[in-house]
């Protein structure tokens, strides 16, 4: 990611951020409708799910451009969580949504 990038996704972020539980109801939301396969990789009840998900976006935004930080936050993620059936297909289709959601609830800002 270059130096423009990185910009454009933090003020989106900062944009977002007071809405940070509502992006990820729509996040998920966006998610399960569109591609269902990937529901079953989540717990049944999703509201502890989605919380650690806010927070660990929150910490990933608040580090890029801080390679070895952002590393280091994404291997301590991986670590905490149970290992899932994931597939590499998978993980273009959750960046996508997420940043469709994100683009939806920043709008024309």
């Amino acid at each position: 990611m270059d130096e423009a990038q990185i910009n454009r996704l933090q003020q989106s972020f900062k944009l977002i951020m007071p809405r940070g539980p509502e992006m990820v109801d729509h996040f998920f939301a966006h998610l399960f409708s569109k591609h269902p396969v990937l529901r079953p990789l989540f717990p049944r009840d999703m509201s502890s799910q989605k919380r650690e998900f806010l927070a660990s976006f929150m910490l990933a935004m608040q580090n890029l451009g801080k390679t070895q930080k952002l590393q280091q936050v994404l291997i301590d993620l991986v670590r905490r969580h149970p290992v899932q059936p994931t597939q590499m297909e998978y993980y273009p289709i959750v960046r996508d949504t997420l940043i469709g959601v994100m683009k939806d609830m920043a709008g024309s800002q």
